[in-house]
Order: structure tokens, then sequence, then C-alpha cells
């Protein structure tokens, strides 16, 4: 019997433990994803994020974006995402290595001006996303699987 309790609360422990994210991270879907307010390029919000062991977030649906959209509901200014054509014009990837599947453009955007290749979000009023030159400075989302 004892042995069965122990076995019950390991299991209890590892499920707690893989849906846990670090003080101030908010939890969605297995991803622990972090406001900073800070406003900085989209070069050091990348760096920033490394620095937590996270990247820019990438959005795969609306419920996601949905979600990261109330994280900075208290700014709802516009904010970095970790999206970019910076290598090749219109060729538009995630830092983080995963397709882009979900996209909020804003009306007629992304354009095809080569100096802007960033992605930013909570733009106009639609809260959409606009490419936007890398050099501006906006606050940001970071994003890490949970542990």
């Amino acid at each position: 019997m004892l042995a069965v309790s122990l076995l019950v609360c390991a299991m209890v422990a590892l499920t707690r433990a893989a849906d846990e994210c670090p003080t101030d991270w908010k939890l969605f879907n297995g991803t622990c994803y972090l406001f900073n307010p800070s406003v900085l390029h989209w070069a050091d919000a990348q760096e920033s994020c490394m620095k937590e062991g996270a990247s820019l977030a990438s959005i795969h649906s609306l419920e996601q974006y949905t979600f990261v959209k109330e994280l900075t509901t208290a700014a709802l200014t516009p904010s970095w995402l970790g999206g970019g054509d910076c290598q090749v014009s219109t060729r538009w990837f995630w830092m983080d290595g995963t397709s882009m599947d979900f996209t909020d453009w804003c009306y007629a955007q992304p354009d095809t001006t080569l100096t802007e290749c960033c992605i930013q979000m909570n733009v106009g009023v639609g809260k959409c996303w606009d490419d936007t030159p890398c050099t501006h400075l906006h606050s940001s989302i970071c994003a890490k699987t949970s542990t």
C-alpha cells in the first residue's frame, strides 16, 4: 500500500512539474509567456528572452494570440513577436523554428518594404500585426516550454 501511495504522489508531482512556469510567467497550452514592458529594439528583445531561456513568441492560433494580447492589455501598445523576413523579403518565419501557420496581419500588411522585416503586434484599431523596422522600440512577449 505504501508503494502505491508513493507512486501516486510521484505521478502527481511530475504532472504538476510539467505545467509550471517561473514566477511572473503565464501558462497557456504547455508554453510559458512573459510580457516585457521594457522598450527595446527587436534584437535586444530577442536577446532579453534568450537570457531567460526563451525566444520572442511565435503565434499558431487565434486562441493563443488572444491569450498573448491579454498579457499586454495594460500597455496595449505595439509589442515584438518572434517573426521576421529579414533574410529574404516575403519569406516569413518564426525565430523558434516553428512554421508560420497562423497570421493576423493588418490590412495591406505585410508590405514588401525591405527595411520592415520584424513583426509587431497590437497595431491599429484591430490590434493586428504589422511589419516594421527592427530598430523601433517596443515592449515584447517571450515564450518557452513549461517545465
